[in-house]
């Protein structure tokens, strides 16, 4: 896990002491209280979040060097949030359908975001039937 994400839940919820210190030497029992308000497939769901949406700072400054564009900067930044918080709804839904928890609207949502995904994904690639080409004349 991340040890920001650690650290900020360390502090949340009071954890005495370093919560990275109590990772590291496999110290588990001042953790309890982060624990609590996770089960597998939730922290599951959250690693994913955490693994997938938008980069520390020093990123995204290099995203706007390279992309020269505010506005597209802020576009892969949303981008980044929007898919990781898609993939991580998709696979807490999913898995609470699979362990038994019943189909809710938010499992409907879940499916139809991943039907679009995958759509995105094996959808078959066609060719322009007809290239127009804009002639400079010389």
């Amino acid at each position: 896990m991340n040890s920001s994400v650690l650290a900020v839940f360390g502090v949340l919820v009071g954890v005495a002491g370093d919560a990275l210190e109590m990772v590291e030497q496999r110290s588990f029992e001042g953790l309890s209280a982060i624990a609590v308000h996770f089960t597998a497939l939730s922290a599951f769901s959250f690693l994913l979040f955490n693994l997938l949406c938008a980069p520390c700072f020093a990123a995204i400054g290099a995203i706007r060097r390279e992309m020269n564009s505010a506005k597209w900067t802020w576009f892969a930044i949303g981008y980044l949030c929007v898919f990781a918080y898609v993939i991580s709804l998709i696979v807490y839904q999913l898995g609470l359908l699979v362990t038994g928890a019943g189909f809710t609207i938010a499992t409907a949502i879940a499916m139809a975001l991943a039907a679009l995904l995958l759509f995105q994904m094996f959808r078959p690639y066609t060719e322009a039937q007809r290239l127009a080409i804009a002639a400079v004349k010389a």
